[in-house]
């Protein structure tokens, strides 16, 4: 199916996404990965990578245990989980020339937190990231139709603020 989707779109991305952890980490022995998953990466993504395409892999769950075996295997980049994964450890593996990674935002705090501290986030986020180069700031948990609405404005005002978003977002997407 990799192969299929590089073959389908003219992007230079392939994104997969896996479900190996829960919020607390691995589900399974790490070992039981490195036998039973990892070794099936080479052909999973051959399709793909003769395309030249990179391959992003979208992922839940706390990746920390897996993020240096996943660079080992060729993973371009990653949109992860925040903050299951902890934004400290996403840049230590994919923060490096030539990779990236998508996200840091966490959704909890979009949902839950006060419009500051959503700003707070977003710019406490970018000021550990945003040297990275190939760091995109994200919420990758999505933007939900559940999210209070001050929230969402403070996400994107903030956005505004460190040159992320258009100035004139409100009327574009009211248009």
């Amino acid at each position: 199916i990799v192969t299929e989707m590089a073959e389908a779109t003219s992007l230079p991305f392939v994104f997969t996404h896996e479900d190996l952890a829960a919020g607390t980490g691995p589900m399974f022995a790490p070992s039981w990965y490195d036998e039973y998953i990892f070794p099936q990466y080479d052909a999973i993504y051959a399709g793909a990578r003769r395309k030249g395409k990179r391959i992003v892999l979208v992922a839940d769950g706390d990746m920390t245990a897996f993020l240096p075996k996943l660079v080992e295997a060729g993973i371009d980049g990653i949109m992860f989980e925040t903050p299951a994964t902890p934004l400290e450890a996403v840049i230590e593996h994919f923060g490096a020339p030539g990779r990236f990674f998508i996200g840091g935002i966490a959704t909890g705090t979009l949902a839950f937190g006060t419009p500051d501290e959503v700003r707070k986030m977003v710019h406490d986020v970018v000021a550990k990231a945003g040297d990275c180069p190939g760091f995109a700031l994200a919420s990758s948990g999505g933007l939900h139709d559940d999210l209070p609405m001050e929230n969402l404005a403070a996400y994107f005002d903030a956005r505004v603020e460190i040159g992320a978003t258009p100035q004139d977002w409100r009327t574009r997407c009211r248009a």
